[in-house]
């Protein structure tokens, strides 16, 4: 099995256009016309959302447009990916705004892809030396001799300011008032974000105490006391990515379930699940990582328990499907990696 690497960098200038190995032209700050997404090099322009507001695009015009060989996702225009000359996957990359992180096999000169930029940091993953991208600890761990991927939002939960409710507050008004529903939208909001990152564990939790009108100090309360476990399990718990070989081998398994009634106004709460793991699945238990989770309301009205956990697979074969295309198209490396038809299904 091939060792992977991964790093994170933000980059400060634009590049310059490269064709066969040769530099063209000087450095450009501004995505020159005939350069197009379309090339297969990754080639970022300023089509990410951050880049369409005038303020933005008035501070610095930093046009992201880089040229090597990694072709761009087609169901993620952020997601660029190369393989070698036998076709096999060998380096991925994901860029937010200014930010990037790349995984790449021990195999790759990766300075096929840094020596284009001027970086304003380089952080490469080791035991000792973890990353951070986009607020999220990346940090690798010894589990029982096992180096596993750990991923935390510490920083974050930091940030997270406990709260109590005054004495004889739950004996009072049933209702919030205005501080309170302020109060309240806050400490849900961002237990929503970490759910929604690195804390699937309290993913139930900030849904369930959404009541709309009738949220009460009870829901407020069930908030404060799980931004109190979250910021007591801050360095204990976070998501695990075991290794696993990421071929065709690989196999992807969904799990979807839901209670009947148990939400506001008889609604069900439905749990999804979808995980990737070694063949070894199909003999046993085995180890398995986290790609995909969400705990919500279902979206429809059911009249069963069985209906309700209907809906929750259907849900979870959806996601399942669209996590199998995702990773399909950079393992086979189609000439044409997915379909119009298949990504109009999705």
């Amino acid at each position: 099995m091939r060792q992977w690497k991964e790093l994170s960098d933000d980059f400060t200038w634009q590049w310059q256009e490269i064709v066969d190995g040769t530099r063209l032209g000087p450095m450009v700050n501004r995505c020159p016309a005939d350069w197009h997404i379309d090339h297969m090099a990754l080639c970022v322009e300023r089509n990410h959302p951050v880049y369409q507001s005038r303020q933005t695009l008035s501070r610095g015009n930093k046009a992201l447009t880089i040229k090597v060989k990694l072709k761009r996702h087609k169901l993620e225009h952020m997601m660029f990916y190369g393989t070698d000359k036998d076709g096999l996957l060998e380096v991925a990359a994901i860029v937010h705004v200014d930010d990037f992180l790349v995984v790449f096999r021990q195999d790759y000169e990766e300075q096929q892809l840094l020596q284009h930029f001027t970086w304003g940091s380089q952080s490469f993953l080791t035991e000792q030396t973890p990353i951070i991208f986009r607020g999220k600890e990346i940090n690798l761990v010894r589990e029982n001799d096992l180096l596993v991927t750990k991923v935390t939002q510490m920083s974050f939960i930091k940030e997270l300011t406990p709260g109590a409710l005054p004495r004889g507050r739950l004996n009072g008004a049933e209702t919030l008032n205005t501080a309170e529903w302020k109060e309240y939208r806050s400490c849900a909001g961002s237990l929503q974000w970490l759910s929604g990152q690195t804390r699937p564990d309290v993913c139930s939790t900030a849904s369930l105490s959404n009541k709309g009108m009738d949220t009460g100090p009870k829901e407020l309360q069930a908030l404060y006391q799980c931004i109190d476990m979250v910021r007591n399990t801050s360095d204990i718990i976070g998501i695990l990515y075991y290794p696993t070989g990421f071929d065709q081998a690989m196999h992807l398994v969904a799990y979807g379930d839901s209670s009947w009634a148990n939400a506001h106004q008889s609604k069900s709460q439905m749990g999804i699940v979808i995980l990737c793991c070694s063949p070894a699945c199909l003999d046993g238990a085995t180890r398995a990582s986290l790609l995909d989770g969400k705990s919500a309301r279902s979206p429809r009205v059911t009249r069963s328990a069985l209906a309700a956990e209907a809906n929750a697979m259907d849900e979870a074969v959806d996601r399942c499907c669209y996590i199998n295309a995702y990773i399909t198209e950079m393992l086979y490396n189609q000439k044409e990696p997915l379909g119009a038809r298949l990504l109009k299904q999705l």
